[in-house]
């Protein structure tokens, strides 16, 4: 078995300015639509939200098939290393 070790690691930095932007629009929607400047199905007034939430969903869903996808390629190359020696 080799020594080699792989670090993943990511920063969340544009996860949190998407959310805060996401957040302050849903405020800035929520007040427009409380104050009857729009008239706006509750639905669009949340979309901000929900926008944020599928893509952080998506992200990991991708992030995680990556993942997936490179342990099995470093355990089939870990496997064809072990059968040439």
């Amino acid at each position: 078995m080799s020594d080699n070790t792989r670090e993943y690691s990511f920063d969340v930095d544009f996860l949190k300015y998407w959310f805060w932007q996401s957040l302050f629009l849903t405020v800035v929607f929520v007040a427009l639509r409380a104050g009857g400047a729009v008239n706006w199905s509750w639905v669009w007034v949340f979309c901000p939200i929900w926008i944020v939430l599928v893509a952080v969903i998506m992200f990991i869903l991708v992030a995680g098939i990556m993942l997936a996808v490179q342990i099995e390629v470093d355990r089939r190359r870990e496997k064809n290393d072990s059968n040439r020696t």
